[in-house]
């Protein structure tokens, strides 16, 4: 099966860490499509309590890895003093959670997948995240630094 999401050098940000957890997170998005493909064929035996062959388990490593994140990008923000800050902030919070609902309504009806609609839903998260909203970002930090306003080093996230 090819990849869900393949990544494209015209996604990157310029930003290594940035670009780093997107590479991750659409390498966890193929990942998730994957399994639940399998689970859905039945390929997968169900994971000792989730009858939903480890959907549940990459669902929760995607809302880990997604909450971290938004985390370190939000805190990028606030330093390099981005106008749109709490915009952006609101989106991440919605979108996580659409996740933890999704999450807890697979949780509570075994042997239920991911739909084809929630599939796509997931690309369409992903492009407009990487490609709408941070680039939003991007274009005001690269000024930044084009202004000279703020040294690189000092806008790194902070763990």
């Amino acid at each position: 099966m090819a990849d869900f999401l393949t990544w494209r050098n015209e996604w990157r940000t310029g930003i290594d860490w940035i670009d780093g957890d997107h590479r991750e997170l659409g390498a966890l998005l193929n990942q998730l499509v994957a399994v639940n493909e399998r689970a859905v064929q039945g390929v997968l035996p169900p994971y000792p309590g989730a009858a939903n062959g480890g959907v549940l388990v990459t669902l929760d490593a995607l809302i880990t890895l997604t909450r971290r994140h938004f985390v370190a990008e939000e805190s990028f923000l606030r330093g390099i003093r981005f106008p749109g800050y709490d915009a952006h902030r609101c989106e991440h919070e919605l979108q996580l959670a659409e996740f933890v609902d999704l999450r807890r309504t697979l949780g509570e009806t075994p042997g239920q997948f991911l739909g084809a609609e929630t599939v796509q839903d997931f690309k369409r998260w992903f492009f407009n995240h990487v490609m709408a909203e941070d680039r939003d970002y991007v274009d005001y930090y690269q000024e930044h630094l084009a202004r000279g306003s703020q040294r690189r080093a000092d806008l790194a996230p902070r763990g």
